[in-house]
């Protein structure tokens, strides 16, 4: 608002350098996460992740939930 005073909204023209910045610093972020995990011996090869398969149960809930939000939004109340 200090800086443009007159403006309600972000221009257009700031876009392209405030997305490219932002990117920019969570790619830094991320750099620095992997150093610190690194640092502590972190190896990914090490995990032991299970995959579970979904369940019938697990299935039909999920449909019925989507089908709900589905139908709720194509009622007018």
């Amino acid at each position: 608002m200090l800086r443009a005073p007159h403006h309600r909204a972000i221009q257009l023209s700031v876009w392209g350098s405030l997305v490219g910045h932002l990117l920019l610093r969570t790619f830094e972020r991320a750099e620095r996460v992997y150093e610190a995990m690194t640092l502590r011996r972190f190896s990914i090869q090490r995990m032991h992740i299970k995959i579970k398969r979904w369940t019938m149960k697990e299935m039909i809930y999920t449909y019925v939930t989507v089908m709900l939000f589905i139908v709720y939004r194509l009622v007018v109340i």
